[in-house]
């Protein structure tokens, strides 16, 4: 169990402490209130109130820090310390944003995080002749960590976007994110291409070991108007917010341009979108 070492002064019922009408009013401080005592005794009422507002506020604050983060909070002079373990009982204020893989390095006094894990998005498909899928967007995973140590190391990948199709056929799909082995998303897959007439959109990714766990968004079919004339068929949008869009004719399939997000499918005989990568998120 987490030390306080912060005491409430004059907390016992019927303690001799001025009330909140004479202290607000100055009738029972004396005009102290605002000036401070002068010269003279203070009666003892005054000056217990005084102590026990300051005295209860600390323990309190004290109390918030050992039941949310398990740290101690000690009379030691050591107010940095005290300040971070305060700022996190209080919730989480700060974010550290991977675009790529990296490493998270716990900040001081900080023993809880909360993670949003989102896998790359799936690459718009590569039709020869008809209209390609849409690529699916990746999951997402969000999980809140406890225990951790201040100074320990977590690994974190962030996945690749799907890569778009030299050649026909599907589009690459996209790859997993994780923040070590607490929680991970994978990615979506590729729209469907190559030479057949039904080119499905790509399938979502999905979320793992997360406190909620989301699936991403499917790619939208390809879709074609006549006998696989290259100007008749418009490729499939990519899943997620920020898919590429599809294209009609011998045009390419929009790049995702948000995190996670599917490639669109290419027109007839053109290549789909890329996938965007993923992203993960630590908030502390």
């Amino acid at each position: 169990m987490a030390t306080n070492d912060f005491i409430p002064f004059a907390t016992a019922t019927g303690a001799n402490v001025e009330t909140q009408a004479n202290w607000e009013t100055d009738t029972g401080s004396g005009g102290a209130l605002e000036g401070g005592f002068q010269s003279g005794l203070a009666r003892s009422a005054q000056v217990n109130k005084a102590i026990r507002q300051g005295t209860v506020m600390a323990s309190a604050a004290g109390q918030a820090i050992g039941t949310v983060t398990g740290q101690d909070a000690l009379d030691n002079g050591d107010v940095d310390l005290l300040a971070l373990r305060f700022q996190a009982a209080m919730g989480m204020s700060r974010m550290q944003v991977f675009t790529s893989s990296g490493t998270f390095t716990v900040p001081d006094g900080v023993t809880r995080v909360r993670v949003t894990v989102i896998g790359g998005g799936g690459a718009g498909g590569y039709n020869s002749t008809y209209a390609s899928g849409g690529g699916g967007s990746g999951g997402r995973a969000i999980k809140t960590i406890t225990g951790l140590v201040p100074g320990a190391t977590v690994a974190v990948t962030v996945g690749a976007g799907g890569v778009s199709p030299g050649t026909a056929g599907s589009g690459g799909n996209g790859g997993v994110s994780s923040f070590g082995a607490y929680c991970s998303a994978s990615g979506g897959t590729g729209g469907g291409g190559g030479t057949g007439a039904a080119n499905a959109g790509g399938g979502p990714g999905v979320g793992s070991g997360g406190d909620l766990n989301d699936y991403g968004a499917y790619g939208t079919d390809g879709l074609q108007f006549g006998p696989g004339a290259p100007s008749t068929g418009c490729g499939g949008a990519g899943g997620g917010p920020g898919g590429g869009r599809g294209t009609s004719g011998f045009v390419t399939g929009v790049s995702a341009n948000g995190y996670g997000g599917g490639g669109g499918g290419g027109g007839s005989g053109a290549s789909g979108g890329a996938g965007k990568s993923g992203l993960v998120i630590v908030e502390y």
